[in-house]
């Protein structure tokens, strides 16, 4: 960066915020002079109050959460991702806006993060369309992969599905949702659909309901007939990487 050699460390908590801490610290005594910190919502308040106390900053990626993005900000502890309000504003305008959709269902995990993108999605909806409405509401533990209610989402025919959960759980859900029509009757809205690795299978089996799922920059990800040519390039730099 700027002729400058960049090292990059790796530091390993473990999936334990007591570790947080004392690994930031690891960083801090060897040199390093910024945190990439790359765990979501749950980890992120230790970290950030780690940054605030050490002055040290800590870029945090996967936040989405509003509530811990916002808490947890100061000079040191900052959010560098997509967090749900920005989330909810590109979808509102993309399906509320563009796309004229009246009413929506979601059906997705129990954390803070998907809370704040239904409530959030359903007030930027309401700018645009103050009939905008939520017809209900179907969550999951996040350690759930099986969506029991999906039955109950095709029954209610709305609009659109905004459906929270990646990799594994959202190709079990994108099963489930094919067993039972879903994707006959609404368009699905998801913030976590990128991830190739997990969703190559249901390319392969054919069982990807090609333009009737839409990731979280809105695109067509496994579609590329229905891209321009700049997100040709797009893609193909993606899945390279």
């Amino acid at each position: 960066i700027d002729g400058k050699q960049i090292e990059i460390k790796v530091y390993d908590p473990e999936n334990d915020a007591s570790m947080i801490g004392q690994r930031c610290t690891d960083a801090k005594n060897d040199g390093c002079v910024a945190i990439v910190f790359a765990y979501g919502d749950d980890m992120a308040p230790a970290a950030g109050q780690w940054a605030l106390t050490n002055h040290f900053p800590v870029m945090m990626m996967p936040n989405t959460s509003t509530e811990v993005t916002i808490k947890n900000w100061s000079d040191y502890a900052f959010n560098c991702g997509l967090n749900a309000w920005s989330f909810a504003k590109v979808l509102a305008k993309a399906a509320v806006q563009d796309e004229g959709k009246k009413n929506f269902v979601f059906c997705g995990t129990d954390g803070a993060a998907t809370i704040d993108a239904e409530n959030l999605f359903l007030l930027e909806g309401q700018k645009i369309d103050p009939k905008f409405e939520l017809l209900a509401s179907y969550r999951v533990a996040e350690s759930d992969s099986e969506f029991s209610n999906i039955a109950s989402v095709a029954a209610t025919s709305p609009d659109m599905v905004m459906q929270q959960g990646g990799g594994p759980s959202f190709v079990g859900w994108v099963q489930q949702a094919s067993m039972f029509n879903l994707f006959a009757v609404s368009d699905v809205y998801n913030d976590f659909v990128v991830d190739s690795a997990s969703n190559t299978p249901l390319v392969e089996a054919n069982a990807f309901p090609y333009g009737k799922t839409h990731g979280i920059f809105l695109l067509p990800y496994w579609d590329k007939d229905a891209m321009d040519e700049e997100t040709q390039l797009f893609y193909d730099s993606y899945m390279n990487t």
